[in-house]
């Protein structure tokens, strides 16, 4: 059966919706692969703005969100589309439900003229799948915003780099906490 692709806004959920994308959330991002180790320091994140949802007769299985966000990289500043909340409920993973969502991600990033790059974080055990998607892996430090502070935020992190806009290496500052 096809997956369908909905865009919406996330101030557009419906409460049914909103119920709905936090048992996909909770069902993709729980557990001991999700849950902090212990003495680590809590994390703050941003949710998206705008959510691609991948559909099986109807209902979420599939996730990818985006947010616009001004950043610095090496000092210059740039529109970053950052991508957050990437996730297939895991009875319906590895079938290719969050390669078509990222597909879109990927095109709506590609296609955006106000946008520079594309920017999301991952464990270090999806970053060989984004780069299968078009990624690319950057180990310059990040910085972000946690709890008001700017700090060094140690999490991997992948670009999508448009054809004809070069992003510099350096040092990278989202300035915001991270999605």
């Amino acid at each position: 059966m096809p997956l369908q692709v909905l865009w919406i806004a996330h101030t557009a959920l419906t409460p049914a919706q909103e119920d709905e994308y936090d048992r996909l959330d909770r069902a993709a991002f729980s557990g001991p692969d999700h849950d902090p180790a212990p003495g680590d320091p809590p994390e703050e994140w941003d949710s998206v703005d705008l959510h691609c949802f991948g559909l099986l007769d109807g209902r979420m299985v599939s996730h990818a969100g985006l947010v616009e966000r001004p950043i610095l990289v090496a000092g210059q500043p740039f529109t970053a589309a950052g991508v957050g909340g990437v996730c297939t409920h895991p009875a319906h993973q590895r079938r290719g439900y969050a390669r078509q969502v990222m597909d879109e991600i990927r095109r709506a990033i590609l296609e955006d003229p106000r946008v520079h790059l594309g920017l999301l974080f991952c464990a270090a055990e999806r970053i060989a799948y984004y780069a299968s998607c078009g990624w690319e892996r950057r180990t310059d430090p990040l910085y972000a915003l946690q709890f008001g502070r700017r700090v060094r935020f140690h999490a991997a992190y992948m670009l999508l780099l448009k054809p004809g806009i070069p992003i510099p290496p350096g040092e990278i500052d989202i300035q915001n906490i991270p999605w």
